[in-house]
């Protein structure tokens, strides 16, 4: 992403250490990412387009299948406090300039 700075990221993702279990997860994952048949990322083109492109040239088959948050109307009210669409804490400091 172009113009995108560590302290832009949640702090989550800035780790420092290499041994972190965060750290190591998110190095399984990209591993396991490059072996995949597809990878399917919860976002769209017109949001992300230009990373959905840097994606497409590295791995033959992404499919963007979002915005999920459209489905939730489908969804019986009462299983809604079940769905949650980010499994980590918010930290809204993160959006301030």
């Amino acid at each position: 992403m172009k113009g995108i700075r560590v302290r832009d990221l949640q702090r989550f993702v800035r780790w420092r250490d290499p041994n972190e279990c965060l750290f190591n997860y998110m190095m399984e994952s990209t591993e396991k990412a490059c072996k995949a048949s597809a990878i399917i990322a919860h976002s769209f083109d017109a949001l992300e387009q230009e990373v959905l492109n840097a994606l497409y040239s590295m791995f033959p088959r992404v499919y963007p299948i979002g915005p999920l948050q459209l489905l939730l109307n489908q969804v019986p009210e009462d299983d809604l406090n079940s769905i949650g669409c980010n499994l980590w804490k918010e930290e809204p400091e993160c959006l301030q300039a």
